[in-house]
C-alpha cells in the first residue's frame, strides 16, 4: 500500500470510529433521558408557557407514538440544529447561546493550552535533571500544581496581581463604561479582531525564531526573547490594524482574560507534564489515553474557570442552566463540549499514528531512571503518611456533635485550648468539621476506586477476549467498546448533574465510579495492545497486582479531583479574604488544605506504585 493511500485509511478509519463513539454517547443519552420516566415533551417545554410549549413540541416533533420514532425524531433535531429554546433565557435558542459563546471559550482554551505547553517544557526539563533530588521536587511540584484546588489558585492570584499590585482588574467582567463608548462594537467583534492579532502575532514570532536559529545561530535563552518580542509587537500592530480607534476595548478584553489564562494555563501545564512527559499512568500502547484524559481535564477546567472569574464564555451559562433548570440548554451544552472534544482527540488521534507510521516505530517506555526510583520511595512515603492521617482524622470521634449545639463560642472565634482550629461564622467547630469532611471523602473515593478498577478490568478483558477471536463481528464490536471508553471522559460533573436535575437516583459513589473509569482503564496493563503476552509466575502476578493498586488509587484520585472542581462553581470569594489571606485563616485554608490532601495524596501513591512495578519487571526480565 502506497504512502498516500495509507493515510487516507489511517484518516477514514479514524474519523469513523469518532463517529462511532458520537453515536454512542447520543444513543446513551437519549436512554438516559428515557430511563427517567418523563416525556421528552416534558422536559423541553416545562418552563415555557402554554403557546410557546404548542409551538415548541411541532418544531421538535415531540409527539412521536414509539420510542423508535422519538429516538429518529431526537437524532434529526440534533444534526439539523434544532435544540430548542432555553428557558433561562427565553425565547433566544439553544444554538444561538452556543455559537455567541463558543468564540469566546475557544479563544481561552487555545491561549491557555499554548501556554500549557511551553510551561510542561519547563516541568519536563525539571523531570530530566540529572540531580535526583532536583528532578523528585520537580514531580512533586507538577502534581501540587495539578491538584491545588481552584478557589486556593484563585485567591493567590487575585491577591498578589489584582490587590497588591493592582496590574490586573479585581472584577473578571468587562469595564461597561469603556464599552459605553463605542455602542456598535460587539463583544465576538473585538474578540475575533484579538484573536486575528495573536495569531499574526503567533506567525510573526515562529517566523522569528527560525531566522534567529538557522541564520543568526543564537542560543536557546535570546531565541527565547526575540520571539517574545516579536509576538508582543506584532499583536499590538495587529491590535492597532484591526480594531483603529477601538484599540482601547482590545487591550480591555485581554487584561480581563488574564487571570482566567493564567489559572487554566498553569493547571493545563502541570497535567500536561505529568500525564504526556512524566507518564503518569504508565501507558505502553501510545499517548492517545493520556491526551484523551489531558483534553477532557482542560475543557472541565475551563468551564470550572470561567464559572469562577465569571468569563462570558460557556461556564457561566452551565451554571445559570444548572441553577435555573433549563435542560435543553444543558442538553446543547454537553453536546457542543462533547463534539469539542471528540474533534480534538480526532485530531491528535491521527497526528501519532501518521507519525508512527512515519517513523516506522513502536511506543515504548524505557526503565525508570535513578530519579524516578527516588521519586518513588519518597511519594510513597510522604503518601502514606498523608493518607494515615487523614484516615486517623476520619475514624477518631469528633470533639463536638454533627449539629455544633454545644459550642458556646461565639463565632467566628480564633483557635484556641478548646478549639484547636476555631469556630466558623455560624459558631460550628473547624476541626470537627474537617474530621467529617475526611470521613465522607473516604466513603467516596474508597468504592470509587475499587468500582473503576473492577469496571475497567471488566472492560479492558473484555476487548481483550474479543480481539482474539479475529472474525468481523468481534472486531467491529471491540472497536466499539473502545470508543465508548471514552464516554466517561466527556466532562466529569455533566453527568452528575444532569443526573440531579432529572432526580436519578443514583449513589454519588456509583457516578463516582463512573466519571473514574477512563483513568483506570487507561493505567491498567490489559489495556495495553502490547501486553498480550502473558506475564506467568510469581513476578508476573506481582506486576499485574500492582499495576491493579495504581489503578485503584489513580482512580480514586481523580474521584477526590472531580469533588474538588465540582465545589468551586459559582465560588465568590468574600473581600476580606481577597485583602488580607491570613485575616482568620481557619475559616479557609484547612478546608483547602482538606480538598488538596486526598487527591495529591492518592496521585502520589498511584505514581509511586506504578515506577516500582515497571522496575521490578525490568529487574525480573533482565534475570
Amino acid at each position: 500500500m502506497s504512502g498516500r493511500c495509507q493515510y487516507v485509511t489511517i484518516i477514514g478509519k479514524n474519523v469513523a470510529l469518532v463517529l462511532l463513539a458520537a453515536w454512542l454517547w447520543v444513543t446513551l443519552t437519549f436512554l438516559h433521558l428515557a430511563a427517567t420516566g418523563r416525556s421528552l415533551e416534558d422536559l423541553y417545554t416545562s418552563g415555557f408557557p402554554p403557546g410557546a410549549r404548542e409551538e415548541t413540541k411541532q418544531i421538535l416533533e415531540l409527539d412521536q407514538p414509539s420510542i423508535v420514532l422519538a429516538y429518529w425524531a431526537f437524532l434529526r433535531n440534533l444534526l439539523a440544529g434544532n435544540w430548542g429554546h432555553s428557558f433561562s433565557h427565553y425565547p433566544r435558542e439553544v444554538s444561538g447561546l452556543l455559537l455567541e459563546r463558543l468564540p469566546r471559550s475557544l479563544l481561552l482554551w487555545g491561549l491557555a493550552l499554548l501556554a500549557a505547553l511551553k510551561l510542561s517544557r519547563g516541568f519536563s526539563k525539571l523531570f530530566q535533571h540529572p540531580r535526583a533530588g532536583v528532578a523528585v521536587m520537580g514531580r512533586l511540584a507538577a502534581l501540587g500544581a495539578a491538584t491545588v484546588p481552584l478557589p486556593l489558585l484563585v485567591l493567590l492570584l487575585t491577591h498578589g496581581l489584582s490587590y497588591r499590585s493592582g496590574w490586573l482588574p479585581l472584577s473578571q467582567t468587562i469595564d461597561p463604561l469603556l464599552w459605553r463608548r463605542y455602542p456598535d462594537a460587539s463583544l465576538n467583534s473585538v474578540l475575533l479582531a484579538v484573536a486575528a492579532a495573536l495569531v499574526l502575532g503567533l506567525v510573526l514570532a515562529w517566523i522569528a525564531f527560525a531566522l534567529a536559529r538557522s541564520t543568526l545561530k543564537l542560543s536557546g535563552l535570546w531565541r527565547e526573547m526575540i520571539q517574545l518580542s516579536v509576538f508582543a509587537l506584532s499583536a499590538a500592530l495587529g491590535l492597532l490594524v484591526f480594531l483603529g480607534e477601538r484599540f482601547t476595548l482590545g487591550l480591555d478584553l485581554l487584561r480581563h482574560l488574564a487571570l482566567p489564562w493564567a489559572t487554566l494555563a498553569l493547571y493545563g501545564g502541570a497535567w500536561h507534564a505529568l500525564l504526556l512527559r512524566g507518564n503518569l499512568l504508565g501507558l505502553q500502547n501510545g499517548k492517545l489515553g493520556a491526551w484523551a484524559i489531558f483534553l477532557a481535564l482542560t475543557l472541565a477546567l475551563l468551564l470550572a474557570v470561567e464559572t469562577t472569574y465569571h468569563w462570558l464564555g460557556l461556564g457561566p451559562l452551565l451554571s445559570r442552566a444548572r441553577v435555573m433548570a433549563d435542560f435543553p440548554l444543558l442538553l446543547g451544552l454537553s453536546f457542543a463540549l462533547v463534539g469539542l472534544f471528540l474533534g480534538g482527540l480526532l485530531a491528535i488521534k491521527v497526528s501519532l499514528e501518521l507519525s508512527l507510521v512515519r517513523r516506522q516505530g513502536a511506543f515504548s517506555i524505557s526503565s525508570p531512571t535513578s530519579a524516578q526510583r527516588k521519586f518513588s520511595r519518597t511519594a510513597l512515603k510522604l503518601s502514606l503518611l498523608a493518607l494515615l492521617i487523614l484516615g486517623l482524622a476520619a475514624l477518631l470521634p469528633t470533639p463536638y456533635s454533627p449539629a455544633h449545639e454545644d459550642v458556646q463560642v461565639p463565632p467566628p472565634a480564633p483557635p484556641s485550648l478548646e478549639h484547636p482550629l476555631g469556630t466558623d461564622q455560624e459558631g460550628r467547630d473547624v476541626l470537627s468539621e474537617l474530621m467529617a469532611w475526611a470521613r465522607s471523602t473516604f466513603l467516596y473515593v474508597g468504592p470509587v476506586g475499587l468500582g473503576a478498577a473492577f469496571l475497567g478490568l471488566l472492560f479492558s478483558l473484555s476487548i481483550r477476549l474479543l480481539r482474539r477471536r479475529r472474525n468481523a463481528p468481534a472486531a467491529l464490536t471491540a472497536k466499539a467498546l473502545t470508543a465508548l471508553a471514552y464516554a466517561p471522559l466527556l466532562l466529569p460533573f455533566l453527568f452528575t448533574q444532569l443526573s440531579v436535575m432529572l432526580q436519578l437516583a443514583l449513589p454519588p459513589w456509583a457516578w463516582g465510579a463512573l466519571l473514574s473509569l477512563p483513568w483506570a482503564f487507561r493505567a491498567l496493563v490489559f489495556a495495553s495492545s502490547s501486553s498480550s503476552r502473558s506475564w506467568t509466575g510469581t513476578t508476573g502476578w506481582r506486576y499485574q497486582a500492582a499495576r491493579l493498586g495504581a489503578a485503584i488509587c489513580v482512580g480514586a484520585g481523580a474521584a477526590a479531583l472531580e469533588m474538588a472542581l465540582r465545589l468551586p462553581q459559582g465560588v465568590v470569594l468574600a473581600p476580606w479574604l481577597v485583602q488580607d489571606p491570613l485575616r482568620h485563616w481557619w475559616l479557609f485554608w484547612p478546608e483547602m488544605l482538606m480538598l488538596w490532601l486526598p487527591a495529591l495524596s492518592l496521585f502520589m501513591l498511584g505514581w509511586a506504585l506504578r515506577i516500582r512495578a515497571e522496575d521490578k519487571r525490568g529487574k525480573a526480565l533482565q534475570v
